[in-house]
C-alpha cells in the first residue's frame, strides 16, 4: 500500500467513482487500497466492504443457469404480449369518449335558430285538413326517400351480380 495515500485523497476518489467520472486508475487506485488497507477509517468501512465483495466475485466462476434465456424472455416478451391485449378495452373506452366529444362539439358549434325562425318550426295546426295535408306530405317526402334507397340497394344489387359474374368466369 503507498504511504501517501490520504483518507481525503480516497474520498475524493469514491465521490468521483460514485459519480460515474472516476478514470480507469482512480478505480485500480481505489480497488489497490481496499485490497491492502488492514485499517480504514470508520467511515470508509462500507466501500472496502463493497470493494472487497467485488473483488471476490470477479475472480468467482459463475455459471448461468441453464433456463436463463427462456426466462428472460418469458418475463419480458411474453409479459410486453399480454400488456397490449390488456389495454384494449382501455383503447377502446377512449375511442368510444373521443367519438362523443367529436359528436357533442359538432352539435354545440350548429348555428342556434333566432326566436323568429324557432317559431316558424313550431306551428300549431288546428284546421284538420291542414294536418291531414302536412301528414300526407311528410308521408310523400318518406316514401320519395325509401325509393331511393330501394333503388341504391337493387343497383347494389346488380353491380355486385355483375362482379360475381366475371369473377366466376375468370376462374374457369
Amino acid at each position: 500500500m503507498k504511504q501517501d495515500i490520504t483518507p481525503m485523497h480516497i474520498r475524493s476518489l469514491l465521490e468521483s467513482y460514485y459519480d460515474g467520472s472516476c478514470t480507469p486508475a482512480g478505480e485500480a487506485e481505489l480497488r489497490d487500497y481496499f485490497a491492502t488497507a488492514d485499517t480504514v477509517d470508520p467511515d470508509l468501512e462500507a466501500d472496502r466492504a463493497i470493494f472487497r465483495a467485488m473483488e471476490s466475485h470477479k475472480t468467482a466462476d459463475i455459471e448461468a443457469p441453464a433456463d436463463l434465456e427462456q426466462r428472460i424472455l418469458r418475463a419480458t416478451v411474453d409479459k410486453h404480449r399480454h400488456n397490449i391485449f390488456a389495454w384494449l378495452p382501455a383503447i377502446g373506452a377512449a375511442a368510444a369518449v373521443a367519438v362523443l366529444v367529436c359528436v357533442g362539439l359538432k352539435f354545440a358549434t350548429l348555428p342556434q335558430p333566432t326566436p323568429a325562425e324557432a317559431d316558424s318550426y313550431y306551428t300549431e295546426l288546428t284546421d284538420p285538413d291542414e294536418v291531414e295535408a302536412m301528414t300526407l306530405e311528410v308521408f310523400a317526402r318518406l316514401d320519395a326517400g325509401l325509393s331511393k334507397a330501394r333503388s341504391s340497394i337493387r343497383t347494389t344489387d346488380d353491380a355486385l351480380a355483375a362482379v360475381n359474374k366475371t369473377l366466376n368466369k375468370i376462374n374457369l
